[in-house]
């Protein structure tokens, strides 16, 4: 699968009806390779991210040990 446009993707993100600024948040950390938000806590990453899992925007593609690989994507219907 060809790479995401980053913009493209956060703009989708922002626009889905089922997201929430928190999830927003993440997507754009995650964007710019870092795992940390400030004033987030790791439970409420962990929340934002199997949502935007659940609704298509992240795919887990590695897993080892702890870490977790994850691929941008666009929903189908984006």
């Amino acid at each position: 699968m060809p790479a995401v446009n980053t913009a493209l993707w956060l703009t989708a993100i922002d626009a889905h009806p089922q997201t929430v600024d928190t999830d927003l948040l993440v997507a754009t950390a995650l964007a710019f390779d870092d795992s940390h938000v400030e004033g987030l806590d790791p439970e409420a990453i962990t929340e934002a991210i199997e949502e935007l899992e659940d609704l298509g925007f992240l795919r887990v593609v590695l897993v080892e040990g702890a870490e977790h690989l994850l691929e941008l994507r666009l929903p189908e219907s984006q």
